[in-house]
């Protein structure tokens, strides 16, 4: 058996060195060795078990190694066509943004994932690479991505329906204002603020609506640092209202992007707003700073800070820390799910550092475009 090979070539290399084994030595490497051979078809039955698994669980599973297909299942045949082994990344999956996620994956070695229209369906895909293998896998996310875009055209139709009544009831109440006794105007302010803030959350849905419909970004050249003095100057005002100290650090020149410049308005707008409604006292600080190939818009503040156990959630949609202080303030949890949103559109990214009574400082990392600033031009 393959035990006795092993150790016939193994005798014949060690009498070659002057150097034997005593039978109790052979005897316990044969063991080892059968014992390796067994755990090695242990490990090819579960492997295959696996497979079969998952096709019928409807996961489509690719093996690529040394940058070629080794195996597949019947749901990935059945989903992206004839493969045969051997075939490599862009011939077996034949969709680009799958094919670039790919080298992507196995240039960086670290795992990534990606969603993509296939034959008419929609399949997420999730890449994991292990040195020269990389394993693809992926599912049928079709009747999910329908609901999404259905969820998505409901808040977009009822935020738009809702607006123009909402604007009438609040000109009214204006108009209603200005003509009634002293005694009744708080109340009408009291009605006025809250038509606001109804107002407010039904521009932050319709915002994250847009942001999920892929081709809503008007793109085109954005300068941060003067976007960043306009939006600034708008909460500077609040900050001094509240007594707070508004600092801001931008650079000398231009720090030029690609992106929506009212996406980035909003982005860094969301930022400030909550830095501001969250600190008492102290303050609120707007920087812009380039970092590598990265344009870096930070805001801190000296607020109430973010307990441990709520930064990995602060992004998503509705949610809040705290409820009761959410409310006192006039917060969705809505805001920095917008952020983030937005930053992930424009290739970017967002990081948050913060210490629970010591304040928040949030980065947003977007990617510059580079022949703008060096002085040249591009053609959009």
């Amino acid at each position: 058996d393959r035990a006795e090979e092993v150790l016939g070539v193994l005798r014949e290399e060690l009498s070659s060195l002057g150097l034997s084994w005593s039978g109790e030595e052979v005897s316990s490497l044969r063991e080892r060795i059968s014992e390796l051979g067994r755990c090695s078809r242990e490990e090819a039955e579960l492997r295959e078990a696996l497979f079969e698994l998952l096709g019928g669980a409807r996961v489509g599973v690719l093996v690529f190694e040394g940058g070629v297909l080794r195996r597949f299942n019947d749901f990935a045949y059945r989903a992206l066509g004839e493969l045969k082994e051997g075939l490599s990344p862009a011939r077996a999956i034949r969709v680009p943004e799958v094919v670039e996620a790919f080298h992507s994956a196995r240039s960086s070695g670290r795992a990534c994932g990606c969603r993509a229209e296939v034959g008419g369906r929609t399949l997420e895909f999730a890449l994991l690479p292990r040195g020269e293998r990389v394993l693809v896998a992926f599912l049928d996310a079709t009747e999910r991505a329908n609901f999404e875009k259905l969820k998505r055209e409901l808040v977009s139709s009822v935020s738009h329906e809702l607006k123009t009544p909402l604007a009438i009831v609040r000109g009214y109440l204006e108009e209603v204002c200005d003509e009634v006794e002293e005694s009744l105007r708080e109340r009408i302010g009291v009605a006025i603020r809250h038509v606001d803030r109804l107002s407010a959350l039904l521009s932050r849905l319709l915002t994250i609506s847009q942001m999920e419909e892929v081709g809503l970004l008007e793109m085109g050249r954005v300068e941060l640092r003067s976007l960043l003095e306009r939006v600034g100057s708008v909460y500077a005002q609040a900050a001094s209202r509240k007594g707070l100290d508004f600092r801001v650090s931008l650079p000398e020149g231009p720090l030029w992007v690609l992106g929506d410049e009212l996406r980035l308005e909003e982005m860094v707008g969301n930022l400030l707003d909550n830095a501001v409604k969250y600190t008492d006292s102290g303050f609120v600080a707007l920087s812009l700073f380039r970092e590598g190939d990265e344009a870096v818009v930070e805001v801190s503040d000296s607020g109430v800070g973010i307990p441990e156990g709520d930064r990995a959630r602060i992004f998503e949609r509705f949610y809040v820390v705290d409820r009761s202080r959410s409310r006192s303030r006039g917060g969705f949890g809505l805001g920095l799910s917008i952020v983030k949103k937005v930053a992930e559109r424009h290739g970017g990214r967002v990081e948050v550092y913060s210490r629970l009574g010591l304040g928040s400082t949030f980065r947003v990392f977007l990617p510059l475009a580079l022949d703008l600033n060096r002085g040249f031009t591009v053609s959009l």
